[in-house]
């Protein structure tokens, strides 16, 4: 059974990777930014708003530049992604901490906040292997140079006492911080930014026409992966009680912080990024839903394409999100944009993709 003209189409693996009979050049530009229940925008900048109850956040650049031969691909990419998992107390005190009011009284605050931070440059060599009838595979391998790192986790409680004399307000609780980073944006500590001495990563993909209509289509990215650093900072430190003041019209909460300083040896994962696609074709119509599970978030969106001979027109909507999408692509060009808002600083998922694929002989 031969892989279907919307099979192909549709495939989760990288568009710049598909077997071809000649010399290709390619470009291509991926970047999501998603804050749940909230504007990513605002978030990313710390911006005082209006912050709702919620769980996750992350955003994921890439930048590739390459060529192909047949089914062999190198590129040059680089990679830029962050991501933030917390309590839905985390961050409602977030919200406060920014916009300088205090926290619901006698309300104990369980907090626990994770992330995992890093700007990388490097290359990756790709194999898409068509052997089989109706499967194709692909695998790819990337070598990564470091830039920027922060990874942590901080858990514990809080709550609000009460008044506690002179204008204060004292909070009571108990915080546990552990986290390394290229630039301390806590405290402030002076240090030379570490080395990244290696990364690398691996990625893994399948298309499969199952029936002459039914397709399917599975992508991971970084399903394995390490970067290590050489005697990058960190900091393990403890906030106990704490007061707030008032600066510029402003509640700044002041805690007690106790701790320790240092520089160690550290190797960084990558989350796991999870792709993956049902479809159903008939004709020129092709109807599917897919889903993406990574940084402690799952995003579903239900999908319909048209094609029109080398061309198709695709729209989709996330039903959880009510994000809207829409996207072109032909044998050179594909362009895709995702939204859940007409501004941009409103929106909770934005997704925007551009490439070229651009053959230089057959």
């Amino acid at each position: 059974m031969l892989m279907s003209a919307a099979a192909a189409s549709l495939s989760l693996i990288p568009f710049y990777s598909a077997s071809s009979q000649g010399l290709d050049v390619y470009t291509s530009i991926n970047a999501i930014a998603y804050a749940e229940n909230n504007s990513a925008y605002h978030l990313i900048k710390g911006t005082e708003t209006t912050y709702n109850r919620s769980e996750s956040a992350f955003t994921f650049n890439e930048f590739v530049i390459g060529t192909r031969y047949k089914n062999i691909s190198f590129s040059l990419i680089s990679r830029y992604e962050w991501f933030l998992g917390f309590t839905k107390d985390t961050m409602e005190l977030y919200g406060t901490t920014v916009n300088g009011t205090l926290i619901e009284p006698d309300k104990r605050y369980d907090l626990d906040l994770k992330t995992n931070h890093i700007k990388t440059d490097g290359f990756r060599i790709a194999y898409h292997y068509d052997g089989f009838e109706g499967i194709n595979l692909y695998g790819a391998a990337s070598y990564l140079k470091a830039r920027e790192l922060m990874v942590g986790e901080t858990s514990g409680w809080a709550s609000l006492t009460g008044d506690c004399g002179d204008g204060f307000e004292c909070y009571s609780g108990n915080l546990d911080l552990s986290y390394t980073y290229t630039e301390d944006k806590l405290f402030d500590r002076q240090t030379n930014a570490p080395e990244s001495l290696y990364g690398y990563s691996f990625d893994l993909g399948l298309d499969w026409q199952l029936t002459d209509s039914v397709f399917t289509s599975l992508y991971v990215q970084d399903v394995y992966s390490e970067v290590l650093w050489d005697q990058s900072p960190f900091t393990d430190a403890q906030a106990t009680t704490a007061t707030s003041v008032i600066e510029d019209g402003k509640i700044k909460i002041e805690p007690v912080i106790t701790g320790y300083e240092g520089n160690r040896d550290f190797k960084q994962k990558l989350p796991v990024k999870y792709n993956a696609l049902l479809g159903y074709s008939r004709q020129a119509h092709t109807g599917y839903i897919q889903g993406f599970q990574s940084y402690d978030t799952l995003l579903v969106n239900l999908g319909y394409q048209y094609r029109a001979g080398q061309s198709q027109y695709l729209f989709k909507y996330y039903p959880l999100d009510q994000a809207f999408g829409v996207a072109y692509k032909s044998s050179i060009f594909d362009l895709a944009l995702t939204s859940d808002s007409f501004d941009y600083q409103k929106t909770s998922i934005l997704e925007i993709r551009l490439g070229f694929s651009i053959p230089l002989y057959r």
